[in-house]
């Protein structure tokens, strides 16, 4: 089945296939208004600015960017533009399913100000944006799990005008990854039995949604998919707002269901045996709608207004009562940069050449360094998901790692807005971080919105099947195709800021919506951490260590890791391990699930942890903490993927009131540099420590024979080291730039006093107030 963007038909005639009524041989078309916004609307910086972006290894002369207008479309409100459209889409050679080499064709599709007619459906292509004017005065053929890069934005579709028998959707969106849908409005039929759709997406994965309205209408949202996130969504006077037919996960943020029949309908049943796995709804409020979620009533309502704190169903592991999430979670919009033509200028035109070959490190550096000259802030935006693609011997080093892209300077603060961009690697390249995030915000939020990294998979890449075949049961690693050391780096001192496989080390605060991973389909072969050795500055695994008291597959990569870490929240995570060794028998439903024996790791000092709706596939524990499993997959089968309803922490960790053997021997100085140069993790990681061997947190802990960078004894003694460990009121914790600091000549330490140092060794979390300042222990006399 081809992979169409579904717009302005309407479905009248025999069925070709029973699924949807927008499959359908349609005998009769009725028109289709596709409404951008009024003639008379505020001009758009992007429909005014020269548009320069090229194909760097696309056919000569190819045209990225193409406006309708050009291919005759009128936008007059009474011609057919379906053709005109649907050229535009496909100039350049852009074609649909069985095409070779569409990620060399990207394609920008601007629809300017207008009404636009049609008569039959408009088919998006792989790897293409479609935008328009978002300053509206309205208000603002692949296989489905093969469709990324894919994006549309800023329109009004009204088809208010046809038959309220005909069973027309607004969008037809079967689409993966990296696929967006933003700031859109849907005008259907309000009347008594229409059968009016706004988006219909029946199989897929992992797409995103923001900022819709649905005004009338049948159903607003008709969706069979997985991994979904949708947030700030509005529905008015629509029969049923969502009807779920499955899926294996969904996340709804900020839903506001206005005066509608049914709110989300989770009864039926899908075209397979696939029902509905899990949904989060979050932040929502439903008003006038007499059935909130159909089927059975889990919850009574009553005469006036309702706020349910908390509802749910299915297993959970909790400690006690999980900590409320106080106060709100307002995520950012992508912006549209209300700002004059004259505000931007493109990085060609500043020098840029674009070619993929041309080194443009400082042409890039250049223009982005005379954008922000006038303040400590950055917009950048991106035209048909341009790359900023690395090559060469300068990345490939991993033992000197290097940044393709780096935000802000350890310790800055201010804002940067970054949307539509693809951060890539070009063949070997071992030794790429590929976005480091330092920068704290200023007061405004910053972000990146529709930004990926992506390894392989494209043209020129080296990175494909030529040059990287599977080879299954082959431990030898191919040097060619090592293609990055770390894709993205938020490091301490980044804050406020708004974003497979995730690691979250000494954080706090975090709200994560639905995250996916799907581990490595080659592991175990070769063994992990092959090519690569674990470095314990970044909080690397030590599988030598964690995985010699477990059989099985344990020594494979971990879906999502949380170490020395307090007060996260995430709603939704699929943690999916499919193969092993390419083979998919150890994730069959009904088989063994052991493709891998862990996937999700709780390591050190944890508190307050919440996840909600915790899906897991191919692996025999779905959750442990510090090498002991607390969940097993067997308890808790589902749909498809294994499904825990809520997980969560102690709020505060467990304390010690005693030093076990450390003895206290005043302040001394530290600093960012380190007083102690060498961080030693504790032999048998986190599981064989405890938070008084290292003082400051359990997982390392930094030695030397020598004090160096300035380090040296606290001039306040050890006023500023006997502060509570935050969490830990049991314990001594050095402050803000203070820790302890020990000394061993032979069989035992001696504490040596109060030593400077920078947050909690690198903890910056735990404690604010120490000022340079840290404790220094011995152990023994």
């Amino acid at each position: 089945m081809r992979a169409s963007w579904s717009v302005a038909i309407s479905c009248a005639g025999e069925s070709t296939t029973p699924q949807h009524p927008c499959f359908h041989k349609v005998r009769r078309i009725e028109s289709f208004i596709f409404n951008i916004q009024q003639r008379d609307a505020p001009s758009y910086w992007y429909e005014n600015i020269a548009h320069q972006g090229i194909s760097a290894f696309g056919p000569s002369g190819y045209q990225v960017y193409r406006n309708v207008k050009d291919f005759s479309a009128k936008g007059d409100g009474a011609t057919d533009d379906t053709a005109a459209i649907n050229a535009a889409i496909n100039a350049g050679g852009r074609c649909g399913q069985g095409c070779p080499g569409p990620t060399v064709t990207p394609a920008v599709v601007y629809v300017p100000s207008g009404t636009y007619i049609l008569f039959s459906s408009i088919v998006e292509q792989y790897y293409a944006q479609i935008i328009s004017n978002p300053n509206d005065s309205l208000d603002p053929n692949w296989g489905t799990t093969n469709v990324f890069w894919r994006q549309v934005r800023n329109f009004v579709f009204d088809y208010s005008n046809l038959p309220i028998n005909s069973s027309v959707c607004g969008i037809h969106w079967p689409t993966s990854q990296s696929t967006s849908l933003l700031n859109l409005v849907f005008q259907m039929s309000s009347s008594s039995g229409t059968q009016h759709v706004g988006i219909f997406s029946e199989t897929g994965s992992a797409d995103f949604m923001n900022d819709l309205i649905l005004n009338g209408g049948n159903i607003g949202l008709q969706i069979r998919n997985q991994q979904f996130t949708i947030r700030n969504i509005a529905f008015n006077n629509v029969a049923t707002t969502v009807s779920q037919l499955w899926s294996w996960g969904w996340l709804y943020q900020g839903l506001k269901i206005n005066n509608c029949q049914r709110g989300i309908d989770i009864s039926a049943s899908g075209r397979t045996d696939q029902k509905v796995d899990f949904v989060v709804v979050i932040d929502s409020a439903i008003t006038n709608t007499p059935v909130a979620s159909w089927r059975w009533t889990l919850l009574a309502g009553k005469a006036g207004s309702t706020t349910i704190t908390g509802l749910g169903g299915g297993n959970q592991y909790v400690p006690n009562e999980p900590k409320r999430f106080q106060g709100a979670y307002a995520p950012p919009t992508q912006p549209a940069f209300d700002l004059p033509a004259s505000s931007f200028q493109s990085v060609r035109t500043a020098g840029a050449v674009g070619d993929g070959k041309t080194d443009d490190t400082n042409n890039l550096q250049h223009a982005i360094n005379n954008a922000s000259a006038a303040g400590n802030w950055t917009r950048l935006v991106g035209e048909a998901y341009p790359i900023i693609m690395s090559s060469g011997n300068f990345f490939n080093d991993k033992n000197n790692t290097k940044l393709v892209v780096q935000v802000g300077n350890a310790g800055q603060s201010g804002q940067v807005e970054w949307p539509d961009m693809i951060v890539s690697t070009q063949g070997a390249q071992v030794g790429v971080i590929s976005i480091e995030w330092n920068l704290a915000a200023s007061g405004t939020p910053s972000g990146m919105w529709d930004v990926h990294v992506r390894i392989g998979g494209f043209a020129v890449s080296n990175l494909q099947v030529p040059q990287c075949p599977k080879i299954p049961g082959n431990p030898t690693v191919n040097g060619a195709c090592i293609a990055a050391y770390m894709l993205m780096h938020v490091t301490s001192s980044a804050s406020n800021f708004y974003m497979e496989n995730y690691q979250l080390a000494s954080t706090r605060d975090l709200f994560m919506g639905f995250i996916q991973t799907e581990t490595p389909y080659y592991q175990p072969t070769p063994v992990v951490p092959t090519p690569f050795s674990a470095v314990p500055a970044p909080s690397d695994p030590d599988f030598a260590s964690s995985c010699s008291v477990q059989s099985g597959n344990c020594a494979e990569a971990w879906g999502l890791r949380i170490v020395n870490s307090k007060d996260v929240f995430i709603y939704g995570a699929g943690l999916y391990s499919f193969f092993n060794d390419y083979s998919i028998t150890s994730s069959n439903s009904g088989g063994p699930e052991n493709c891998q024996t862990n996937i999700f790791s709780l390591e050190g000092s944890v508190s307050n942890i919440n996840v909600y709706c915790l899906s897991t596939v191919g692996t025999a524990n779905m959750i442990t903490q510090n090498g002991k499993s607390l969940a097993s997959y067997s308890d808790n089968v589902d749909v498809f993927p294994d499904t825990i309803a809520l997980f969560t922490t102690d709020v505060v960790p467990p304390t010690s009131s005693s030093l076990l053997g450390w003895n206290y021997r005043g302040g001394y100085t530290d600093a960012w540099a380190r007083s102690l140069g060498n961080l030693v993790e504790v032999l048998g990681g986190a599981a064989a420590n405890t938070i008084e061997a290292c003082v400051e947190y359990s997982f390392e802990c930094y030695c030397d024979n020598a004090l160096r960078n300035g380090g040296g004894p606290a001039p306040e003694g050890d006023k500023q080291c006997t502060t509570p460990c935050s969490g830990k009121n049991g314990e001594i914790c050095g402050g803000t730039f203070a820790t302890p600091l020990g000394h061993a000549p032979a069989p035992g330490w001696n504490f040596k006093g109060c030593f400077t140092d920078s947050p909690c060794s690198g903890n910056s979390t735990e404690v604010r107030d120490g000022g340079n300042r840290l404790d220094l222990y011995t152990y023994g006399f």
